[in-house]
């Protein structure tokens, strides 16, 4: 994995509409308030296959249920106890290391956490990582907690490859969607995806995984004109938690 480096703010071309930031004070509307970002444009869709005819083999659901437990609803409340944002997070190398999308966090005064299983606990210390240019942010757990990590894809995955996301859209926990891997680019020296399983508010923050369980990248928005293009970091951009 390679330590984060610095990024440049994205130039303006494309919209990104936030996938989890967006929903202040509606995290459990279906309807969530867009917050714009802009990045520049991906020149290699240009070259990208169209779908497949038949959808491609999703993954297995016992594969599902045990990455599920690794991935955390997050419910960001402010300094006023005003819920502000959902998001999901995920836990990922240090097996005490929360990770999440820095947009999500904003403003936060404490987290609600909620597992898969229905329990909750909370997060009031800060970040103790934050990268708002690839949008990342890593948080502490706190002592007792015993949530598995998830483990890194070996590279970055071709175009066509399945993919599936866990995320708390809709204040909902841990829904799953699927899709697949349309395109890469890389710009000043940092890789993302662009893939197609459908997100909305409260999935950023979440994991993307191939369909064996590997992490294959991070949710971090989608393209607001554009049909189901959806924005993650890969996962090889992460920094080392260990």
């Amino acid at each position: 994995m390679k330590r984060i480096r610095g990024l440049p703010v994205f130039l303006a071309v494309v919209t990104l509409v936030l996938a989890g930031c967006g929903n202040p004070k509606g995290a459990d509307k279906a309807d969530p308030v867009p917050v714009s970002k802009e990045i520049r444009p991906v020149t290699s869709l240009s070259d990208t296959p169209s779908h497949p005819e038949s959808p491609p083999e999703g993954p297995d659901t016992s594969v599902i249920e045990a990455l599920a437990s690794s991935v955390l609803k997050l419910e960001v409340y402010n300094d006023r106890d005003s819920k502000i944002a959902t998001g999901t997070g995920f836990v990922f190398g240090d097996p005490t290391m929360l990770i999440t999308s820095a947009h999500v966090i904003v403003n936060m005064e404490r987290i609600a956490v909620t597992k898969d299983n229905g329990d909750t606990f909370e997060i009031s210390d800060g970040a103790v990582y934050l990268d708002k240019d690839r949008d990342i942010a890593m948080f502490r757990l706190p002592e007792g907690m015993d949530i598995p990590a998830v483990e890194p894809a070996e590279a970055v995955p071709k175009r066509g490859t399945p993919v599936f996301t866990i995320g708390s859209q809709a204040g909902l926990t841990n829904l799953v969607t699927t899709g697949i891997i349309s395109g890469t680019w890389e710009d000043n020296g940092t890789d993302y995806l662009i893939f197609t399983a459908p997100v909305s508010g409260g999935n950023s923050g979440g994991p993307i995984f191939d369909s064996g369980g590997k992490l294959v990248g991070v949710v971090i928005g989608t393209y607001e004109k554009a049909q189901n293009l959806n924005i993650g970091l890969c996962a090889q951009e992460l920094p080392e938690t260990e």
